[in-house]
């Protein structure tokens, strides 16, 4: 798209805004007026940036899907600001916004799939998380860009996998020990395909004592959903593998993320849920096909319906609308 002309979306990890001003709001003695109106000041700042006309404020959900597959996964993050809470609340009583927030999912996958699902206006991905830049798109860095930069599929893919190689110690995964981002970047670059990319993963997690398996956790640990990596109608999340065929779909029940043995139910992407039907492709984007080994057609979810909690697309909700929903520009359907 020409981001000049276009219209454009901004999608906005709002909780790093928040989390940011509230821990500043600790050592600064800021009450939590003038910090509703400091975040205010820079979620308009970064739509202005982007030139956008339309902006979405993104959040996580209740539980956390990769804490089935992972029960340490972010195990020991620290506490957030005290003002979080009551600033996070504050904001939403304020009803200026469109927000978009889905159980089961983090903010992060959420920007992902409204990023890649073709649903919303030339979205603009905004946040300072470098795991983001795991997904193919339109980004805005707040702290470093002046302007919007494209991500390709190519270069979104390499960097996932360099995160899968060093970890994550704020998310609480391994990754290899020892593996910092010279050593990753050394380790991927050196592959004239991704088959051949991966097989280099793989054999660098041997090469370390670590098995297949454990780099195949840590790299769906890794990996932002994209559009075709959740089904909306079943709460069905796709576990990456690098046969397609042999992906997995997990449908977590009862999350209890201190059982480490939490039941699931699975399926897999060669017998899909008869609710599961294929979508088109959106318009410019590739999707988690490219990183796939083997080249076989993939099934894509389908998404939620509009009438499930769907919000208006008026540009202004109104005082009655519920915000804390999905919004319908997710639906493929």
């Amino acid at each position: 798209m020409n981001l000049k002309t276009s219209t454009k979306t901004a999608l906005i990890d709002l909780e790093l805004i928040s989390y940011s001003h509230a821990a500043k709001a600790e050592s600064t003695g800021t009450g939590l007026k003038s910090l509703v109106e400091m975040v205010e000041f820079t979620i308009q700042s970064v739509v202005s940036a982007c030139r956008a006309q339309e902006h979405y404020l993104v959040v996580s959900g209740r539980d956390n899907f990769r804490k089935v597959l992972y029960p340490d996964y972010k195990a020991g993050r620290r506490e957030k600001p005290p003002l979080y809470v009551p600033l996070m609340d504050k904001l939403e009583e304020l009803n200026n916004h469109r927000w978009c927030k889905h159980d089961q999912l983090e903010a992060d996958d959420l920007l992902g799939i409204m990023l890649t699902n073709g649903r919303v206006k030339n979205p603009i991905l905004c946040s300072i998380d470098k795991d983001l830049l795991g997904v193919p798109g339109w980004h805005y860095n707040w702290n470093k860009d002046d302007w919007p930069r494209q991500v390709t599929q190519s270069e979104a893919d390499f960097h996932w996998l360099v995160q899968l190689l060093m970890g994550d110690s704020t998310d609480n995964y391994k990754g290899i020990p020892g593996v910092g981002k010279v050593g990753a970047h050394k380790i991927t670059s050196a592959a004239a395909s991704p088959k051949q990319m991966w097989m280099n993963v793989i054999q660098a997690f041997i090469d370390n004592g670590l098995t297949q398996e454990y780099a195949i956790t840590m790299i769906r640990l890794a990996r932002i959903l994209r559009y075709d990596d959740y089904n909306f109608n079943n709460g069905e999340v796709r576990l990456w593998h690098p046969n397609s065929l042999k992906a997995e779909w997990i449908q977590p029940s009862a999350l209890n993320t201190t059982n480490s043995e939490t039941e699931f139910k699975l399926s897999t992407t060669s017998k899909p849920s008869r609710k599961r039907s294929k979508v088109t492709k959106p318009s410019n984007l590739q999707t988690s096909s490219s990183t796939s080994v083997d080249t076989e057609a993939k099934v894509k979810p389908s998404t939620i319906s509009t009438k499930q909690d769907g919000i208006s697309t008026d540009s202004s909700p109104s005082s009655s609308e519920k915000k804390w929903t999905i919004t319908e520009t997710l639906s493929d359907e």
